[in-house]
């Protein structure tokens, strides 16, 4: 009864860790760090909408972010530091026909971004949907 029990528990645990991989909400730009030159993300000088437009999706590695919101019919980009947390974001504003998307980014360093928030016509959304979102408007232009 107890090989019952165990096998019954381990299976359910296998099938639980097998679920399908979610987009991870971190990209790393594929760009040698350099740890003499030091960069601060809160600068001006620092152009994070850059960062943020030639980076790409874990699940779209190959399709830069620029090229994904191309069929956007009009987009704003927004870069602000927030006054609750002083962190960096960029904000994408796409329309589409009729939807409004906005994709969030939090900077955390010179080489790396956080996914912060997604909507569609003020509704919010998982973040784990943006990648697939804009990949869906992207392979339908």
């Amino acid at each position: 009864m107890n090989k019952v029990y165990i096998i019954s528990i381990i299976t359910l645990l296998f099938v639980l860790s097998c679920n399908t991989k979610k987009e991870s909400k971190q990209y790393r730009l594929n760009i040698k760090e350099d740890a003499n030159n030091i960069i601060d993300i809160k600068s001006r000088e620092f152009n994070a909408i850059d960062l943020i437009k030639s980076s790409s999706f874990t699940s779209y590695p190959n399709i830069k972010i620029e090229d994904l919101i191309s069929p956007f019919d009009t987009v704003e980009w927004h870069d602000f530091i927030a006054e609750d947390d002083y962190m960096r974001y960029i904000d994408i504003i796409g329309r589409y026909n009729t939807n409004e998307y906005i994709v969030q980014f939090q900077i955390i360093d010179p080489y790396r971004w956080d996914l912060y928030a997604f909507e569609i016509n003020s509704t919010p959304y998982s973040i784990d949907l943006v990648a697939s979102k804009l990949y869906e408007l992207y392979t339908n232009k």
